[in-house]
């Protein structure tokens, strides 16, 4: 085992009606791009829209923001630094006091997750072990639904019966479990041990895909 930076962050839901959490450690070598795919594979996203993840800076009102694809021919707000996210690990982007992020995913449906930063700390631990996550709460989000509110919405008509609602909720959820009277018992569900079961799989699978595959199509 070596001596490494680990990092725990408390990562939330933004703007959804039920309290949507995770709380994971990661290590300081890895890049933004990986910590944000550490997330999509948390709040159950399939990685098919754009991402980017956003400095929060006080004293700058266009922070950086780090995103995949890169385009550095792209319109962009006057001052604002706009970076590879794959290039650029934790460890450089690390602040001392206060470091929060969020991390912004499709941006039609905008989905966000607020990053704060609880601990950092050098530990003997394998590289292998991280990220992984230690407790949380929700099950994320549903993919292209139309974001927070809608997915909400989606979840009562389902409830009450409403038959597309339930198909296309039937596509992301494991109906083998679902008593729709109490989806929302189920949507508020968090199973840790899954999580972590999967996370390093998730992770390559998400990274091939935008480090490689997407390039690839967008240069077509």
């Amino acid at each position: 085992m070596d001596t490494i930076r680990v990092y725990r962050f408390h990562a939330q839901l933004l703007d959804y009606c039920s309290p949507t959490w995770r709380r994971f450690e990661i290590d300081s070598g890895k890049t933004v791009a990986e910590l944000a795919y550490t997330l999509m594979s948390l709040f159950n996203m399939n990685g098919s829209h754009l991402f980017s993840v956003n400095e929060i800076l006080q004293e700058s009102a266009n922070p950086p923001r780090y995103q995949l694809p890169y385009d550095p021919d792209e319109d962009i707000f006057d001052n604002e630094e706009y970076f590879r996210a794959d290039q650029i690990t934790l460890r450089e982007i690390e602040r001392a006091d206060n470091w929060q992020l969020t991390f912004c995913y499709d941006f039609g449906d905008d989905w966000q997750v607020l990053l704060k930063l609880e601990s950092a700390e050098e530990r003997e631990a394998a590289l292998q072990d991280f990220p992984m996550v230690s407790e949380g709460k929700g099950w994320g989000i549903i993919e292209d639904c139309g974001g927070t509110w809608d997915m909400e919405e989606l979840l009562e008509n389902a409830k009450q019966g409403d038959e597309d609602a339930r198909e296309y909720l039937s596509v992301y959820l494991d109906m083998t479990k679902i008593n729709w009277a109490s989806i929302d018992s189920y949507f508020m569900q968090f199973d840790k041990d899954e999580h972590n079961k999967n996370i390093q799989e998730n992770i390559e699978i998400l990274k091939t895909h935008y480090e490689a595959d997407l390039p690839k199509l967008l240069r077509q």
